[in-house]
């Protein structure tokens, strides 16, 4: 009978999924509201409000496309978060925080933290390049076995377990080298990267451990994005800003 069946179905939550619904309409809404909720409870119920956003219209459809694209390219369940700053100013032109939005939902561009990877890279060389050594510095690029304690060896190996011999900094960045940019961080220090890391934008948690010049550190697409700008603007640090203002009748 009915319930028979019913109970041997699979449980499904029901969302609250929104979608644009006219042609102006774009994923980032959804924040533009919280982030409004936030400042001015209830405000956005009165009515006749005018919310001014540093969002590019051209742009942020642009971002929505992409990440829906690319994440129905590599699969159903994959999701996928992104954000463009303008770098002089920290204004947002585009947010996307999921191939799909719920009212109130996850943000991934403000709330996933992940681990950035190579991305992190960066933070390391520069945290050299303050230290007084500059790009033409000459590194091993050779396999590296670290003693963690307690008996336990880290070999961390480059991407292609191919090793360059003696490089300068520029060329590790450029390649990428695992093995180098240890060797950099720990001869910097890795509370020095930590310290980079954190004046350019980064809030999230940081461990002074040798895996951090790897990025095994876990980050927000924000806060990455908002670190990477004084390497854009010349060393200018900037704070995001999403809405410039919201005008009520009084």
């Amino acid at each position: 009978d009915l319930a028979t069946r019913a109970a041997g179905e699979r449980l499904r939550i029901s969302e609250d999924e929104w979608r644009p619904s006219t042609a102006n309409d774009v994923l980032a809404l959804d924040v533009v509201r919280a982030f409004v909720d936030s400042v001015l409870p209830d405000v956005l119920k009165e009515g006749d409000v005018k919310v001014f956003t540093t969002l590019d219209l051209t742009a942020q459809r642009a971002a929505d496309r992409a990440v829906i694209r690319h994440a129905q390219a590599l699969g159903r369940n994959i999701q996928g978060a992104l954000v463009a700053m303008d770098p002089q100013t920290g204004d947002i032109r585009a947010v996307v925080g999921g191939r799909r939005t719920l009212r109130g939902g996850f943000n991934r561009a403000y709330q996933a933290r992940r681990q950035p990877g190579s991305a992190f890279k960066p933070f390391v060389y520069a945290a050299a390049l303050g230290s007084g050594l500059s790009p033409a510095t000459v590194v091993d690029d050779e396999p590296i076995e670290l003693d963690m304690g307690h008996g336990q060896l880290w070999q961390p190996a480059n991407f292609d377990d191919s090793y360059m011999g003696r490089v300068t900094f520029r060329r590790a960045l450029a390649h990428s080298l695992n093995a180098a940019t240890i060797r950099v961080s720990r001869a910097v220090g890795e509370g020095r990267v930590i310290d980079v890391a954190r004046r350019n934008g980064i809030r999230s948690p940081l461990r002074a451990v040798p895996a951090i010049a790897l990025g095994a550190i876990e980050v927000t697409p924000l806060e990455l994005v908002t670190a990477y700008v004084p390497f854009a603007n010349g060393g200018a640090r900037v704070t995001p800003r999403l809405v410039r203002r919201i005008e009520a009748p009084d």
